[in-house]
C-alpha cells in the first residue's frame, strides 16, 4: 500500500509540474505552440534499457497562441520521434504560408524525463526550422524552445521488462519560446520529473 501510495503522489507531482510549465507559459503570454493529435493515433514508445525511443507519432493540427499569426493551422505528415539520448525531431509541414517546415522540428535534447504506470513525461529544447519562427514572429529564440512531452502508452502495455515497445495511446508536444523558465517552474518540474524517473528505476531494479 505504501509503494502504491509514493508512486501515485510522485504521478500527481509530475503532472503538476508539467502542468505548471505549460500555466506560466500562459499566464505570461510567451509565443506557444501547442501540436494536437486531433483523434490521430499510432506511433510507438521504446526502452532499451537506458534511453527512451518514440517514433511515428502522429499529429495534425498545431494551436499557436502569443505569436504574430495566432490559430490552428492543420499538419500535413507531421509525425514526432525522438530519443532521450538526444534527440528530437518532427518531420512535415504546417499548412500555411505555402508550407513551413520539412521538418518542423530539426533536431533538440532532453533535460529530465521518467516513465510511471503508462505515462511517460519529458522536458527539454529543440531547434524549430527558420521559416516556422519566422512565420510565427518569435525570431530566433524561437528556434531554441522549451519542450514538452507527455506519453500515454496503451493498455496492456508491459513495461517491466528489461526492454519493450508499446504503441502510444495518446502524446501531447508542446514548444515555448521562453528559453529559461521561471526559477519556481523549473524546480516543480525537475522535482516532478525526477520523481517519475527514480521511480521508474525503483521498478527496473525491483524487476
Amino acid at each position: 500500500m505504501m509503494k502504491h501510495a509514493v508512486k501515485k503522489a510522485l504521478a500527481v507531482v509530475g503532472v503538476a509540474a508539467v502542468g505548471g510549465l505549460f500555466a506560466v507559459s500562459e499566464a505570461s503570454a510567451v509565443p506557444v505552440l501547442d501540436f494536437d493529435q486531433g483523434g490521430a493515433s499510432g506511433g510507438t514508445l521504446s526502452f532499451d534499457g537506458v534511453n527512451y525511443q518514440a517514433d511515428g507519432i502522429s499529429f495534425l493540427t498545431v494551436i499557436a497562441t502569443g505569436t504574430a499569426s495566432d490559430g490552428v493551422y492543420n499538419l500535413d505528415d507531421a509525425e514526432l520521434s525522438f530519443d532521450t539520448g538526444g534527440s528530437i525531431m518532427m518531420s512535415g509541414t504546417i499548412d500555411a504560408g505555402g508550407g513551413l517546415g520539412d521538418p518542423i522540428v530539426e533536431s533538440g535534447s532532453f533535460g529530465v524525463f521518467g516513465l510511471i504506470g503508462r505515462n511517460f513525461a519529458a522536458d527539454g529544447m529543440d531547434f524549430k526550422a527558420e521559416d516556422v519562427a519566422e512565420f510565427f514572429g518569435t525570431g530566433t529564440e524561437f528556434l531554441f524552445s522549451a519542450t514538452s512531452i507527455l506519453v500515454t502508452l496503451g493498455e496492456g502495455c508491459d513495461t517491466s521488462t528489461a526492454t519493450w515497445t508499446c504503441d502510444v495511446q495518446q502524446a501531447d508536444f508542446v514548444n515555448t519560446a521562453s528559453a529559461v523558465p521561471e526559477p519556481a517552474t523549473l524546480g516543480l518540474l525537475g522535482v516532478g520529473l525526477a520523481g517519475l524517473g527514480f521511480a521508474a528505476r525503483r521498478r527496473r531494479t525491483a524487476a
